[in-house]
């Protein structure tokens, strides 16, 4: 993973700025997801999200650290992310707020979707060719 090193940090960091734009949210979902009058179905949602907000700092560690296995928690993070539009580049949503431009909201959101498919097939791609080192080992 030498040559990918770099790619893998900024993974890394890419999912910290992630935990830190949900961490507001993150500090009030969990006594809302035991509240009596909180129906299931939003209950079950905020379980999910909290969760993927935990995930992002293992992801985040394991990239920085340059670990394969943060590939792999990519993956089960990947439905939970397009489900939520929580995406690697998602602060990138934030340059449509000053000028609350419909037209550029899409366009934001087509280069978000872009970027994180991107990520997906970079991070396969590196899974993949650690793999084949770790095999040559054995």
């Amino acid at each position: 993973m030498r040559g990918w090193g770099k790619i893998l940090i900024l993974f890394g960091v890419l999912d910290l700025i992630a935990l830190l734009r949900a961490s507001p949210l993150l500090v009030r979902l969990p006594p809302a997801v035991f509240a009596s009058d909180v129906p299931m179905r939003t209950a079950v949602l905020h379980s999910l999200y909290i969760v993927l907000c935990i995930s992002y700092a293992f992801s985040a560690y394991g990239f920085i650290r340059r670990k394969p296995w943060a590939c792999v928690t990519y993956y089960f993070q990947l439905p939970l992310r397009l489900g939520f539009f929580s995406l690697s580049l998602g602060f990138l949503a934030l340059i449509n707020k000053p000028f609350q431009s419909l037209p550029l909201h899409f366009v934001l959101a087509g280069i978000i979707l872009v970027a994180e498919l991107t990520r997906l097939v970079v991070t396969i791609v590196i899974h993949k060719r650690s793999n084949k080192r770790l095999e040559g080992i054995a």
